[in-house]
């Protein structure tokens, strides 16, 4: 590694024989997908849409795979072809083609972009920055609605070096990086599904642990534990890093509060909006907003069977939705919903010890990927500047 003199640039620092350009330099071709309906998987075309790209990872992870009702030979994705959502919460959100995630025909709230004169991979690097996350702030913001169209997208700009062979080095050196999240998202989700295999084991009573051989009986949630809803705070007291976690109705967090309205060691329950019944374990202490139920054990002692089996029963939960805006559970229904309940405290607590073993497993594994996605922004905020050079 080498490091270089530095000119400015409206977009700050960057070496001296590095260039701002826009995407529409580097492309040939930017074009909207197919407007065809989803339908069940053919066994060989797949449909990419905006759900399909990962959030976290930007890969093609299909919900649920399907295919295309129609499509022509123009709509194939190709090798060089940049997806990037055009409208809609995840809007800005990109994915670049692999050609082993198959035949795919890319849907019409996408933009394809096809890099011809760059390394595709190291500008789909530069719409994984928080410059990027901006620029697609700032675009949506002109038209009053999340949404970008074709000629937005050409005309955003991002540092590139001279040769084709720097772009490669840094592309190589963030991809190897890349493989090694992927390598423990995939050890990650193995183990899951490992742990909801026995769940559904221990938790129905068809395996019983060594030693144990008790009633079981079904039993209303009512009779295990009550519910309240938090207290709403304004999304304008939020912020991204410092203070208590602050859980509103989402599988995940929805910003930092400076202060807390609930203990560590807490179930809750997503009260409302499109997560609504999603079951979470807070092992610190957090604010509950508004749509958030806090759930307060009888016995709390019990508190991680209690949590396994909620979260067992999640999918079910989830079903007891009501309204078509902003759908919700009711605290009737969820205290009216009947759950398998294995009567004898040892056996619950014996339960809970190998889930949790499990769930510490999986929590390990998270941790070390959390480690090197920091490793990879760093490594990204001095490679995609020239901070650091490549030789």
């Amino acid at each position: 590694m080498k490091e270089t003199n530095f000119k400015q640039t409206d977009i700050g620092l960057i070496p001296e024989d590095w260039e701002i350009v826009d995407i529409s330099s580097v492309v040939d071709n930017c074009c909207y997908g197919v407007g065809a309906e989803a339908v069940k998987y053919n066994g060989e075309v797949k449909y990419l849409r905006i759900t399909d790209i990962d959030d976290e990872s930007h890969a093609f992870v299909p919900k649920p795979l399907a295919s295309p009702s129609f499509f022509d030979d123009d709509y194939f994705a190709r090798k060089g072809d940049l997806f990037v959502a055009r409208t809609g919460a995840s809007v800005g959100k990109s994915y670049l083609y692999k050609e082993c995630d198959g035949k795919l025909v890319y849907a019409g709230f996408l933009i394809k972009i096809h890099i011809s004169n760059a390394d595709p991979y190291y500008v789909f690097l530069n719409t994984l920055t928080k410059y990027y996350s901006n620029w697609i702030l700032s675009e949506s913001a002109r038209t009053g609605q999340p949404g970008i169209n074709a000629q937005q997208l050409k005309s955003f700009v991002f540092p590139i070096p001279p040769t084709i062979e720097e772009q490669e080095r840094i592309a190589n050196a963030l991809s190897q990086v890349d493989d090694l999240l992927a390598a423990l998202d995939e050890q990650i989700e193995k183990k899951k599904l490992i742990k909801q295999g026995t769940m559904q084991q221990l938790l129905t009573g068809k395996t019983r642990l060594k030693g144990f051989d008790g009633e079981w009986e079904t039993v209303k949630l009512g009779q295990l534990l009550d519910v309240e809803k938090g207290q709403q705070v304004n999304g304008d007291e939020l912020n991204d890093f410092a203070g208590f976690p602050m859980m509103n109705g989402g599988a995940t967090l929805s910003g930092y509060y400076t202060d807390y309205n609930c203990e560590a060691d807490n179930i809750i329950i997503s009260e409302g909006g499109n997560s609504c019944g999603f079951v979470n374990y807070m092992r610190e202490r957090f604010w509950a907003g508004g749509h958030c139920y806090i759930v307060s054990l009888i016995r709390k002692d019990v508190i991680l069977y209690m949590y396994n089996l909620l979260k067992y029963n999640e999918n079910w939960i989830m079903a007891l939705r009501v309204g078509s805006g902003l759908p919700n559970i009711q605290r009737k229904d969820l205290l009216d919903y009947d759950v398998l309940y294995c009567c004898d405290i040892n056996e619950q607590q014996a339960i809970a010890s190998t889930l949790s073993t499990m769930d510490d497993e999986i929590q390990t594994l998270q941790e070390e990927r959390d480690k090197y996605a920091l490793v990879k922004q760093g490594m990204m905020q001095q490679l995609l500047t020239g901070k650091i050079r490549l030789n």
